[in-house]
C-alpha cells in the first residue's frame, strides 16, 4: 500500500514537471545560457532511454533562434498548443514508461502461476490415497522436518527423508558448517501457497513436482556466541520452491531369506552395497527402497 501511493506521488511530481516545462516553453523568457544539453531519460529497469536525444541552444532556454521567438509569440494560445502536440506525446510517452518500470521493478508478494498446476483428474491417476490439497500439506510437513533436521544436524532424521543423491550433498555442508563452528536457524514457517506441477510414474517410480510458497526467518550464527553473521532475526524471507518428490518400491525388502536379495531395478544385478546409490554393474542410480517419498530435488524459484 505504502509503495502503491509512493508510486502515485512520483507520477503527480512528473506530470507536474511536465506540465510546468510545457507552459515554460510556451511562453519563453530570455534567458542567457552558455549552451544547450544533452540528456538521456533512464527509467531503470522501465527500460526507456532516450538515445541520443538532444536539445541544443544558442539564443535562449526555449531552444528557438530569436527570429523563431518573435514569430512564435505571434502565434495564438490555440495555435502554440497545437504545435506543441509532439512534445506533449513525448512528456507523456516518457512518463509512462518512467512510472510502470518503477512500478514494475517494486517488489511484490511472491505468487503461484495456478496455469501450470495439474488437474486433481490427472493427479489421482498415480495417486489413490491422497487428494492434490493433502499431497501438497503432507509433503511441505516433509520439507519442514528436513529444514528441521538440517538446522539441529540430525543426520539419521536428514537420510530417511532424502534420497541419498541429495543426503551427500547435505552432509558435506552441514560438515562445513561444523567446521567454521556455525549453525543455521530457521523459524517461524508459514505457509502460503502450493500446486502441483507434474507426476508420472517410470519402472514403479512416482516423481510428483511440487511448487510452495513459504516465509520463515532464516540467518547463520556463530554457535559460540550467538552472534549473527548472516541474515535477518527480524525480517522473514519469502521463498517460491519447486520441489521432486520420488517414491520407489521396486528393490524387493531385505529379509532372512536369501533368495530375496536387493537387485538393481534395471539390469537385476545383486546390490551388494546398499549404502550407495549407484549399481555397480549399469550404473544406474538406485533410490532407496522405501514405502515413504523422498525429496530428491529442492530448487528455490525466486526469493523475497
Amino acid at each position: 500500500m505504502k509503495k502503491s501511493f509512493l508510486n502515485k506521488i512520483i507520477l503527480a511530481v512528473i506530470l507536474t514537471l511536465s506540465v510546468a516545462a510545457t507552459w515554460l516553453y510556451a511562453n519563453p523568457v530570455d534567458v542567457a545560457t552558455d549552451s544547450g544539453f544533452d540528456t538521456s531519460y533512464d527509467g531503470g529497469s522501465g527500460g526507456y532511454s532516450g538515445g541520443g536525444s538532444s536539445w541544443s541552444s544558442s539564443g535562449d532556454s526555449s531552444g528557438l533562434s530569436n527570429n523563431d521567438l518573435e514569430e512564435w509569440k505571434k502565434l495564438s494560445t490555440p495555435e502554440k498548443l497545437l504545435t506543441l502536440m509532439p512534445l506533449w506525446l513525448h512528456i507523456i510517452i516518457g512518463t509512462l514508461y518512467i512510472y510502470f518500470g518503477i512500478y514494475r521493478d517494486s517488489p511484490r508478494a511472491l505468487s503461484l502461476n495456478k496455469n501450470k498446476a495439474i488437474t486433481e483428474e490427472e493427479f489421482s491417476k498415480y495417486i489413490k490415497d491422497e487428494t492434490m490439497e493433502q499431497f501438497i500439506l503432507n509433503r511441505y510437513q516433509d520439507y519442514l522436518a528436513i529444514q528441521y533436521a538440517w538446522m539441529e544436524f540430525k543426520y539419521d532424521m536428514l537420510s530417511n527423508k532424502t534420497t541419498n543423491e541429495l543426503y551427500n550433498q547435505y552432509q558435506m555442508q552441514l560438515e562445513t558448517l561444523k567446521t567454521k563452528g556455525q549453525k543455521n536457524v530457521m523459524k517461524d514457517f508459514l505457509y502460503v501457497d502450493g500446486m502441483i506441477t507434474s507426476v508420472s510414474k517410470v519402472n514403479n517410480q512416482t516423481t510428483v513436482t511440487v511448487e510452495i510458497v513459504t516465509k520463515f526467518y532464516d540467518y547463520i550464527i556463530n554457535e559460540k556466541n550467538q552472534v549473527i553473521i548472516r541474515g535477518n532475526d527480524s525480517k522473514k524471507v519469502s521463498m517460491h520452491y519447486r520441489m521432486v518428490f520420488i517414491k520407489n518400491n521396486s528393490l524387493k525388502p531385505k529379509t532372512h531369506c536369501p533368495e530375496l536379495i536387493p537387485r538393481c531395478p534395471k539390469c537385476g544385478a545383486e546390490l551388494k552395497n546398499t549404502s550407495t546409490n549407484v549399481c555397480e554393474f549399469c550404473r544406474t542410480k538406485i533410490t532407496k527402497e522405501t514405502e515413504e517419498w523422498l525429496l530428491a530435488e529442492k530448487e528455490c524459484i525466486s526469493q523475497q
